[in-house]
């Protein structure tokens, strides 16, 4: 069974209700789709740690987490970014602003509580998208990131890189082999002095901006 992407509604009193609607109210138990959404769990569990009133989203698609956010934080701001439009109508949800956008290209300057990456699964671009962003979020989440685990040139690698480089700490949350990345900026600038003034994602002098080994180059279009 493909991980991928998920497509679940099921008929409850009152009608039809998209997988989304129920997921903060799915208790965690041995089965594989309610084990699969314990993923949810801890985004749950770092949304009220933070006490998170805004979010940054990178790949809106069915806007599955997109909602799911505006469940947690339903007083709080969601910016979900896609290159497309989202496949959903999201319209009703007036804290929810859709922007249609490729990310790389997209101007960013405010700062936000999550940063959380569930677009293009390309360790490349996910690289650059750190190197981009992340000094805007207090904490990154990245998601599917346990996929190609033993591939060389894995979401993963490119995480380890990323953070070892700019000297981040980071938890890998490997639910269902899809897995969940938490990257701690905001406690990584108290942990380590030099990251307080140069602000993560600014390499560390003397280090390569993009490793070699874990950036191919992007595909021609």
């Amino acid at each position: 069974m493909g991980m991928n992407q998920i497509c679940v509604s099921f008929d409850v009193k009152g009608g039809k209700k998209d997988i989304t609607d129920l997921m903060p109210s799915i208790s965690l138990e041995n089965d594989f789709i309610v084990q699969y959404f314990g993923i949810w769990k801890v985004i749950d569990i770092v949304i009220k740690d933070l006490e998170a009133k805004t979010v940054l989203e990178f790949g809106t698609r069915e806007g599955y987490s997109t909602r799911l956010f505006n469940k947690y934080i339903p007083e709080g701001d969601i910016f979900t970014v896609d290159i497309d439009k989202p496949k959903t109508d999201l319209s009703e949800f007036k804290n929810i602003h859709c922007i249609q956008s490729d990310v790389m290209a997209l101007e960013w300057s405010l700062p936000v509580d999550i940063l959380y990456i569930d677009d293009w699964h390309n360790p490349w671009h996910l690289y650059s998208e750190l190197d981009k962003f992340s000094k805007h979020a207090r904490v990154v989440m990245i998601h599917d990131v346990c996929l190609e685990m033993g591939n060389p040139s894995s979401l993963l690698r490119a995480i380890e890189e990323w953070c070892v480089r700019n000297m981040v700490v980071w938890t890998i949350y490997p639910m269902n082999g899809c897995g969940l990345a938490v990257i701690e900026i905001e406690k990584s600038r108290g942990f380590y002095a030099n990251t307080i003034d140069r602000g993560c994602g600014t390499p560390r002098d003397g280090a390569s901006e993009t490793p070699p080994d874990v950036q191919p180059e992007p595909p021609t279009v």
